[in-house]
């Protein structure tokens, strides 16, 4: 090899040399892998809802519920706060329409999801 240096390690059949990593196949050719290639733990986190959130959950435990019928319930008043919270609910799929066709209709109800049981039990 021209004098380089090559680093092998027979239990995993990998090879190294000036940084970049190479694989022997079953045919004894070499791939070149990525030498950047780094594990980077979990793709996702978990979710961390508010209070406010785990609150709205609670609330359509039991039925459906309408925008005007948590926010009663809960003691608030609609404000960019309540209505952000109930966005991400909706993006997460915590919580769902009931009329999915018309997310602005006056009669819409939102149904707490089966992942959304499972964050508030």
């Amino acid at each position: 090899m021209d004098g380089k240096r090559l680093e092998r390690f027979e239990s995993s059949q990998l090879h190294r040399c000036k940084g970049i990593v190479f694989d022997r196949s079953s045919e004894g050719d070499f791939r070149i892998k990525s030498p950047h290639h780094r594990f980077k733990g979990p793709v996702k986190k978990p979710d961390k809802l508010s209070d406010l959130q785990i609150r709205i959950l609670k609330q359509c435990r039991d039925e459906n519920k309408s925008r005007s019928e948590i926010l009663i319930n809960l003691n608030l008043t609609a404000t960019g706060h309540f209505k952000k919270s109930l966005k991400e609910l909706l993006d997460k799929k915590y919580l769902e329409y009931t009329i999915p066709d018309k997310p602005g209709s006056r009669l819409q109800k939102y149904k707490l999801t089966a992942r959304g049981e499972g964050i508030i039990k």
